[in-house]
């Protein structure tokens, strides 16, 4: 799902408005640790779908899918 086509406005204006309510919300510390956790689950979920397509059988017709 592309978010980009459900926004109001453009998205620098969304992330700007998502770092203003998580700033608001949050305090540094937990910043902190969101953006750590953001971090790990990112390398996670790209070690995972690398795993995927190599264990992926290739299709009969070689397109892989």
């Amino acid at each position: 799902m592309e978010p980009g086509k459900h926004l109001a406005k453009s998205l620098d204006v969304t992330r700007n408005t998502v770092g203003e309510s998580l700033s608001a919300l949050y305090n540094p510390a937990q910043l902190d640790v969101l953006a750590r956790a953001s971090v790990i689950a990112g390398a996670t979920l790209k070690k995972d779908r690398a795993t995927t397509n190599e264990e992926r059988p290739e299709a009969p017709n070689g397109s892989g899918a």
